[in-house]
């Protein structure tokens, strides 16, 4: 096993040109305290997959450590006969320094998923593992923690005899709430279970899911305008052609019907663009109807389709993560983009999910070679993290290894038993030993960097930033304060990038009231406030006009 923790602390921001573009990106450097856990053994992953349980969930007394944070991840290498890997590490409450941790060996498997539940029997927090054994079927483990770092096999249960490879995907993100679904070959179909108060269901058929190869599943709690409390079971799968996104009821799903017709929420034409899996993940808790989101990558660029009650009509929306469509500066076409993962972030001084957090790996063929993040708000109109990208850390490679697949994974959670962090793992190549590794990253929810500190002055991050009224009609007054004398640009942009206004103004040090006004001529809609002081990007904020 391999474990070591880094800390890095970086003071400038590096910019990073390609040859193929002008416009130099911003990546953030993270500050961050790294672990790095894993079985080097492991030769050739393909995907990675983790699930997190703040202390105040997580229940073990009887290993006498007290109140501890549970972390599980997962590394697969598909190949035949070979080996992959779950971790188990157990931190002290809102800590980063693992005090028990554990790995699971497999051989032969694909897709291991991982979660955790309270069990019934022991009244203890367990770890679940769900995979496909190559030719026999899928398959899923409970395991028990016990004193001396050591995991026990509790049970297996055999959820298909499929001798076909189809992917399984589970999520448990609350105390006794979680849904395991799989494309089962076997029968053509998709099918699901759903755990709920320590009773697993029988597996049930989703209709309309033949010919499916690819699939991801989220839970999902809302309440809709009316005050009715909703949970379901989302699932976006794709035929090579199209990409559904559809619900099931998850108490419905508790009595076992032997096959149910899902709610078909969106269907795209995606073809053959789709080079990567597909993710997805819905707040744990939503007011006023669902919210779901899905990525993929077509190798330029990183898709996110989704849909929020917020847009009006909750009409089905997408938008680029690298196209600068968000306002950052767009880096589509001067690197290949892959594997990208999202998940809701969670607020964690109050409220609910709201702006979305999506990772991947992107590569140039030469010297870079690095996973990277970008928030965005929840109506995908602008970004939300520091600009423009945020790298993660111990993420890059000073070459491009052959061969090489990335994967990088980021934790579902729910309001109720959020994880004390948003959970990252990913996967590179040690330069000095030739060997994988496997990170885990560590992320304070709602925070602009990756485990990033407050921006200094060559962000002007020291600038407060206030906007009125908003929604606006002819006119935005936007507060502004510097700590130097500055020039400050104003500039207004419609959701395709569209300069719809501009100012630009001389300002001594201090407090600034600036107008934009002539702005009743504009479409209603939402648009891109972007303060700029000294040229240098000071916030972002969506506007909308009525």
């Amino acid at each position: 096993m391999l474990q070591s923790f880094t800390k890095k602390a970086f003071t400038a921001f590096l910019l990073a040109t390609s040859a193929a573009t002008v416009t130099a990106q911003t990546f953030q450097p993270p500050v961050a305290t790294v672990v790095t856990y894993g079985d080097p053994n492991i030769k050739l992953p393909r995907s990675t997959s983790n699930h997190a349980m703040a202390g105040n969930a997580s229940y073990l007394p009887s290993l006498g450590l007290g109140v501890v944070d549970l972390y599980v991840a997962a590394w697969n290498d598909p190949d035949p006969g070979a080996l992959s890997e779950v971790t188990v590490m157990l931190m002290n409450s809102g800590g980063t320094t693992p005090v028990w941790q554990s790995s699971i060996i497999y051989k032969d498997v694909q897709d291991l998923e991982v979660g955790s539940r309270r069990n019934p029997g022991s009244n203890e927090t367990t770890v679940l593992v769900a995979y496909y054994q190559t030719g026999v079927g899928h398959f899923l483990d409970e395991y028990k923690l016990g004193a001396g770092n050591v995991t026990g096999l509790i049970s297996q249960t055999q959820l298909s005899n499929s001798t076909t490879y189809g992917r399984i995907q589970m999520d448990f993100h609350a105390l006794w709430t979680g849904a395991i679904a799989w494309i089962d070959p076997s029968i053509n179909a998709i099918k699901t279970i759903v755990y709920d108060n320590n009773v697993w269901s029988a597996p049930t058929v989703v209709n309309g899911t033949a010919n499916q190869i690819d699939m991801d599943i989220a839970i999902e709690a809302y309440t809709t305008t009316a005050g009715n409390s909703i949970q379901e079971v989302h699932l976006v799968y794709s035929d090579g052609g199209l990409i559904t996104e559809s619900s099931l009821d998850f108490n419905t799903l508790t009595f076992s019907p032997p096959s149910m017709w899902p709610n078909v929420n969106d269907v795209s034409l995606a073809g053959p663009t789709v080079q990567s899996r597909l993710t997805l993940d819905c707040p744990g808790f939503s007011l006023n109807g669902s919210r779901w989101a899905y990525t993929y990558s077509d190798l330029s660029d990183i898709i996110v389709r989704f849909s929020d009650p917020a847009i009006a009509g909750g009409a089905t929306q997408f938008t680029s993560m690298t196209t600068g469509a968000l306002g950052n500066v767009g880096i589509s076409g001067s690197y290949k983009m892959h594997s990208p993962t999202l998940n809701y972030e969670h607020l964690p001084a109050g409220g609910y999910q709201n702006d979305i957090m999506v990772a991947w790996y992107a590569t140039d063929g030469g010297g870079f070679n690095n996973y990277i993040a970008l928030r965005m708000d929840p109506t995908g109109s602008f970004y939300t993290s520091a600009p423009d990208y945020l790298d993660l850390p111990n993420a890059q490679m000073p070459f491009a290894p052959s061969p090489f697949t990335s994967g990088v994974a980021l934790n579902k959670t729910d309001a109720k038993t959020p994880s004390s962090y948003s959970y990252a793992t990913y996967y590179n190549v040690d330069p000095v030993t030739g060997t994988n590794q496997l990170h885990h990253a560590f992320h304070p929810w709602g925070n602009s960097f990756f485990r990033g500190e407050a921006p200094g002055p060559d962000l002007a991050g020291d600038s407060r930033i206030s906007t009125y009224p908003n929604p606006f009609n002819d006119q935005l007054t936007v507060s502004v304060t510097t700590t130097e004398n500055s020039v400050v640009e104003l500039l207004l942009t419609d959701i395709s990038g569209r300069v719809a206004a501009q100012t630009n103004n001389a300002m001594f040090k201090g407090t600034h009231q600036i107008n934009m006004d002539k702005l009743g001529n504009l479409a209603p809609g939402n648009y891109i406030l972007t303060v700029l002081i000294d040229q240098k990007k000071a916030g972002v904020q969506k506007v909308t006009k009525q």
